[in-house]
């Protein structure tokens, strides 16, 4: 889930090192990006050694360095004033009928085909890619519902176009192009789907409707197969999908079968070793070998906690530890291609729940180059209040920032951080959170938090409890993600807030600034988008430089979680949305 400003700000030569190894399929003047859910999920902070020789074979901190590149030679970008335009561009995922759009907490993917500071964008290159939930047991069908779709032609929009050939009316370029709409299987996606470093190949887990189970999928997509995310989408093109029926994979580590589906797991890529690695709802997790160069084969499985929905995995290659939880406890292993899945450690962290309502929903963020993991849990071991829990990589103790005085009734996500942790690391750096109402249990709030000199989270909040990212009225709901980014001039928090269903919520997303860190409770946000019905998926955003000569390349991408005749993307629909990164407009 994504944090694009995990990059630190290097120095000459260590800068040129750094990005002379980015992916085969980039150059060091012209380096390709992709951002994902798991790009955020590592977090490069402070600038020792081990980052710069982690930059030498890591594409994760690669991407990360160029990232921070394309910020620090970026245009400055102020805070537009508000035009009145309610979204840059907005386009139909499919009706209520046979979509659910992109599911609660996920995010879309983008490939950015190059991040130096040379113009016309490219409208033809650099796309975004949606997955697609679709309703309980209806199954996406060529003509009917897509379930992976793609655009390009992104930099267009109602307040200007760097993509003069969009199909906008009148020749006007308004709205994207669909790159590809593809019904992949016959179910619907509700994770976050990875790219491969050169933007051909898209990986993610279906739902199978038929095989009542779940799918690891890899498409090699191909331009112009799809034209819209109902009528026009396609079934892909022969061998152009890989389906891998990986929870009824007979491998060493799981006695049994026990298939599954997956509704809280994306596939985590290592881009190293080709591989990936992806839980079920059966508590089991799994490692998939091949995933964008080779066939991709379950090779190993590892019985977690049996049949709990398992997070999404992170790998700290740094350290060779791969972190996962089963919605109570955080679990650490170590994995080999030639023994499968070790358990190093696990710790308690939030309340069990259960199978049904777990307390941690949503996957670690590892600091490899500080000693820190990070996680959320609606509910702490006493179960009497939401929080963020900071553990040292051998999760042999934890401190919690509470978020809130009860437990929460909904989910919460996990942390994210400034520019000063990022680039210095938690000692000059300031934690945020979206936890719930010191007064209401329901209604979400943001808080915030410091460091000690040697990185130890405190567990008394900097900034306790402000409820202006929801609506004047304060309806119950929570929140999406919480995206920081620094932009080479300014640090700024993004978070949707509704409740994810319907449109009872507040149906908002804010933007923040951060160069000065929130503290009081009465802070209000610096921008704000209304009617996003449901409130939003997670974001992803623009990099590219920014000026009056080339409008459209400021742009922050994600669906909307409701739909209503009120849809910008037209009555009953769910909706694909761009808005300008600085006004939210």
């Amino acid at each position: 889930m994504l944090n694009p400003r995990k990059a630190l700000l290097f120095a000459g030569c260590l800068l040129i090192l750094s990005l002379s190894f980015v992916s085969a399929q980039s150059t060091s003047q012209s380096p390709s990006v992709v951002q994902t859910w798991s790009s955020n999920k590592v977090l490069v902070s402070g600038s020792g050694h081990d980052v710069v020789e982690a930059a030498k074979t890591n594409p994760r901190v690669q991407q990360a360095l160029a990232l921070r590149e394309a910020a620090r030679t970026a245009t400055p970008r102020g805070i537009t004033p508000p035009s009145g335009t309610p979204v840059e561009w907005a386009v139909s995922l499919g009706s209520n009928t046979t979509s659910r759009g992109v599911a609660e907490a996920e995010f879309p993917a983008k490939y950015t085909s190059s991040l130096t500071p040379v113009f016309p964008a490219s409208c033809t290159n650099d796309f975004v890619v949606y997955t697609i939930s679709t309703p309980n047991g209806v199954a996406a069908a060529a003509g009917t519902q897509a379930n992976v779709v793609g655009f390009n032609n992104l930099y267009t929009g109602a307040s200007g176009s760097s993509c003069p050939n969009g199909p906008g009316a009148a020749g006007n370029a308004t709205t994207p192009s669909f790159l590809f709409s593809y019904a992949a299987d016959d179910g619907g996606i509700f994770l976050s789907p990875e790219l491969s470093l050169d933007g051909k190949k898209v990986a993610f887990v279906v739902s199978s409707v038929s095989r009542h189970r779940a799918i690891f999928e890899v498409l090699t997509w191909t331009a112009g197969q799809g034209t819209n995310a109902t009528t026009g989408a396609v079934a892909p093109s022969a061998g152009s999908l890989v389906s891998l029926d990986f929870t009824n994979a007979r491998v060493p580590g799981c006695k049994g079968l026990l298939t599954a589906d997956d509704f809280g797991s994306s596939p985590y890529i290592d881009y190293t070793s080709d591989g990936a690695f992806v839980g079920a709802n059966n508590g089991r997790l799994y490692h998939v070998t091949g995933v964008f160069n080779g066939t991709p084969t379950v090779d190993w499985c590892t019985i977690v906690t049996t049949n709990s929905q398992l997070t999404s995995p992170v790998y700290d290659a740094q350290h060779g530890k791969l972190y996962i939880s089963d919605g109570a406890k955080v679990f650490s292993y170590t994995f080999s291609s030639g023994s499968g899945f070790a358990l190093s450690s696990s710790i308690s962290v939030g309340a069990n729940k259960g199978y049904t309502n777990p307390s941690i929903v949503d996957s670690v963020s590892v600091d490899p180059f500080n000693g820190w993991v990070y996680i959320a849990a609606s509910a702490n071991l006493a179960n009497t209040a939401p929080i963020i829990s900071q553990m040292p990589l051998d999760l042999s103790s934890h401190a919690d920032l509470p978020l809130g005085n009860a437990a929460a009734t909904s989910y919460v996500l996990g942390a994210n951080f400034d520019n000063a942790y990022l680039t210095t690391g938690p000692s000059a750096g300031k934690l945020y959170a979206c936890g719930v109402s010191p007064t209401n249990p329901a209604v979400p709030a943001l808080y915030a938090t410091g460091f000690s000199s040697t990185g130890v989270m405190s567990t008394t909040a900097t900034l306790a409890g402000n409820t202006n990212l929801n609506a004047a009225s304060q309806p119950s709901g929570h929140c999406s993600p919480i995206v920081t980014v620094y932009d080479g001039t300014n640090d700024r928090l993004y978070v949707g807030t509704g409740t994810g269903t319907n449109t009872n919520g507040s149906n908002l997303l804010t933007m923040w600034s951060i160069n000065t860190p929130i503290t009081s409770s009465a802070t209000a946000w610096t921008a704000e988008a209304t009617n996003m019905l449901g409130g939003t998926s997670s974001f992803v955003l623009d990099y590219l430089q920014h000026s009056s000569g080339n409008p459209g390349t400021n742009g922050i991408y994600f669906g909307t979680r409701a739909q209503s005749a009120a849809a910008q993307c037209g009555s009953k629909n769910y909706c694909a949305i761009k808005l300008t990164a600085d006004a939210l407009q």
